[in-house]
């Protein structure tokens, strides 16, 4: 007559399995947070790029199109106004020029910044950010308002943003000079200033 054993053994992780395990999370994730940190950083620069163009080429149209005045006469050759403030993300609600409300993350600009005074200038040149954005913009030009700019005048499409969420801003330029030789602005790529010890 045969009788049957139960098996009583204990299956279970011992502590040194435990340790290599833990050793082999450690391992792949100190790996992977620079690729993170990587791609956040590009998705950051990509965007600038992006944006900065479209301002580019809105101010470069504005200066091309005719404008109608009060009286019904028009004009052209003539840069938009510049801006005294940024346009931010989130943070006080409604993108009204802090660069203190940059923290790393992607927020929305508040749609109704573009019907106010600080907006008129984007608005102008057809410049609207509609998606989450992780930078501050700003348009200035050193050239008059009502005349026609000279020679070597410029304007430029401005970034802002925390590349490396280290709380030190980077600053972006777009940058067209006028030539009055040819009538048409040379153009630059987008030019990153140098950064304070430190930042990317």
């Amino acid at each position: 007559m045969k009788t049957s054993q139960v098996s009583t053994s204990n299956s279970g992780f011992t502590l040194i399995e435990m340790m290599i395990t833990v050793a082999i999370v450690g391992i792949l994730a100190a790996a992977a947070v620079p690729s993170y940190v990587d791609y956040i950083r590009s998705a950051k620069v990509s965007e600038v790029h992006d944006n900065l163009d479209k301002c580019y080429k809105g101010v470069i149209d504005y200066f091309h199109r005719n404008h109608k005045r009060g009286d019904g006469s028009s004009f052209s050759m003539r840069l938009p106004r510049r801006m005294g403030n940024y346009i931010c993300p989130a943070g006080d609600g409604g993108g009204r020029g802090s660069l203190a409300d940059l923290d790393g993350e992607s927020e929305f600009i508040d749609p109704r910044v573009y019907g106010r005074r600080i907006g008129t200038t984007f608005t102008a040149i057809g410049f609207k950010i509609t998606s989450a954005t992780y930078a501050c913009y700003r348009y200035h030009t050193n050239a008059p308002r009502l005349r026609p700019p000279r020679n070597n005048q410029f304007f430029r499409c401005e970034a802002h943003t925390d590349v490396d969420d280290d709380d030190v801003i980077a600053t972006f330029f777009k940058t067209g000079t006028y030539r009055t030789a040819t009538t048409s602005f040379l153009t630059g790529h987008v030019y990153k200033l140098p950064s304070p010890a430190g930042d990317w």
